[in-house]
């Protein structure tokens, strides 16, 4: 590793990687520490045993306005790892209702959401004129903090808009369970505030992606080989056991192995859970941060890789609506034949991804009960699915997917400080202003590599003498 001030980042996720890139590419020492196998995080793709197809843990779309995101994956060398649409367009398949689709044109906003609205079939003309008064409300409050919106829920202000049972089940129950991945009873407007801004009042950025590899792919590999150029070392099997502080910082972070990292300063990358876990006891109730990260709550998310005899779709993803099920995802037409494998005999015609967001009620539930439920939403949706033979199903659980934006949560979400002046937090649960996203942990990555970067120059213009050793054994 080069000479010069060294920095540990703590999680290898996507938080953890974006940090550390911005941070080798400005020169300085880095090593990240994981505890897994694997980076990525909970966002990551893996093999199937039996199959030989590249699985997400959960499939993954992309926004036009991810700005950090892509400026990452320019960054690390992957700027083609996400095709971006021109336009933002969501196929429904509705129980009830039949087949449409939401097609917001790449226009300056609000005419993208209105032309997007306007030719919405299932909505009568009322419907269309009250679902536009929700972009012009959210229009008067851009600019502002919002803090208005923070403790009301998501559902009871759409009711004070005039907003019909049959706008949420078509138009904003859809988008902000997928956003929020949580119910839009118990959900902050604050936070959708945020993302209906970004992703449908950006105009031109107002466009899905998707990934042209598996996660790991578009972004963990990049990312490593990035980090590896320029002599940053990532140290898998690095779980961190407990960060040893003296007067006012960190001194050394202590691993499971026994192994002790010294650095100049120090990024949690770790989720809330993780990281109450290895800060001591006096800082879990005297530091306001950790009292807060504390009080979080998370939100599961069940998805579920199915394989058929012949070709269901003809979307590369169907929103399905009137059913527990709120998303199908087509993986082959979406990775094409790279993501596919030939270990199935018959071989499948077919490689899907099902969905189910907010997942209290069923990640508890077993995998055959799951599997049973989303093939009867496919059938209540997708016509074609009811002839179809199912030849192998896979159930993948992430009971703490992402943190559950519950009213009064953005004021438990830390910016990148806390008491300890070398330690700097990155992660999709600090102040972002957005719900758990890939988003969020990039920004939050970006704005922790500037912290730690000021921090060390800091230090540096004192006359503070760098670490001289980055790990040693203890």
């Amino acid at each position: 590793m080069q000479a010069g001030p060294a920095i540990a980042v703590l999680g290898a996720g996507w938080a953890g990687l974006a940090t550390a890139a911005d941070l080798a590419g400005r020169g300085f020492r880095v090593i990240v520490l994981e505890k897994r196998a694997v980076a990525g995080g909970r966002a990551y793709s893996y093999t199937d045993p039996e199959t030989g197809d590249v699985l997400d843990n959960g499939p993954h779309v992309y926004l036009g306005c991810y700005a950090s995101t892509l400026a990452f994956l320019r960054r690390i060398g992957a700027p083609g790892a996400i095709r971006m649409g021109r336009a933002l367009r969501i196929a429904y398949a509705d129980r009830e209702r039949g087949r449409y689709r939401l097609r917001c044109p790449a226009l300056p906003s609000p005419w993208n959401l209105l032309l997007g609205l306007l030719f919405l079939r299932g909505l009568d003309p009322g419907d269309r004129v009250r679902a536009l008064a929700v972009g012009r409300r959210l229009r008067r409050t851009l600019g502002s903090d919002r803090t208005d919106l923070e403790d009301i829920p998501l559902r009871d202000w759409l009711d004070r808009l005039g907003q019909t049972a049959a706008i949420r089940r078509a138009v904003w129950d859809p988008i902000a369970t997928a956003a929020l991945n949580e119910d839009p009873a118990a959900a902050s407007t604050a936070v959708f505030a945020r993302v209906f801004d970004e992703a449908f009042l950006s105009g031109a950025r107002s466009a899905l992606g998707l990934g042209a590899f598996g996660l790991s792919d578009v972004f963990v590999g990049p990312a490593i080989r990035y980090l590896g150029d320029r002599s940053a070392e990532v140290r898998f099997g690095s779980g961190v056991a407990r960060l040893r502080v003296g007067s006012g910082g960190v001194d050394e972070v202590e691993l499971g192995d026994g192994a002790r990292i010294v650095a100049d300063a120090y990024v949690s990358a770790l989720p809330p859970r993780e990281l109450l876990a290895v800060v001591p006891d006096r800082l879990r109730s005297a530091d306001p941060v950790f009292r807060g990260a504390a009080g979080l709550e998370t939100s599961p998310i069940v998805s579920v890789h199915l394989w058929y005899d012949r070709p269901i779709l003809d979307e590369p993803f169907v929103g399905l609506l009137g059913t527990r099920t709120q998303w199908i995802f087509d993986r082959w037409a979406i990775l094409g034949p790279a993501g596919r494998g030939n270990g199935l005999s018959p071989a499948p015609e077919a490689g899907l991804s099902a969905v189910i967001s907010a997942a209290r009620d069923c990640v508890d539930r077993p995998a055959s009960d799951i599997i049973a439920m989303v093939q009867e939403d496919m059938a209540a949706c997708v016509p074609a699915s009811r002839s179809a033979r199912l030849l192998r199903a896979r159930v993948v659980k992430e009971r703490d997917a992402t943190l559950s934006p519950r009213p009064g949560t953005s004021r438990l979400r830390p910016g990148s400080a806390c008491s300890l002046s070398n330690l700097v937090l990155a992660g999709d649960w600090t102040a972002t202003g957005l719900p758990g996203c890939i988003e969020g942990a990039v920004r939050s990555g970006v704005r922790a590599a500037a912290a730690a970067a000021g921090f060390l120059q800091g230090r540096l213009s004192s006359g503070a003498a760098p670490a001289q050793e980055v790990d040693a054994v203890g």
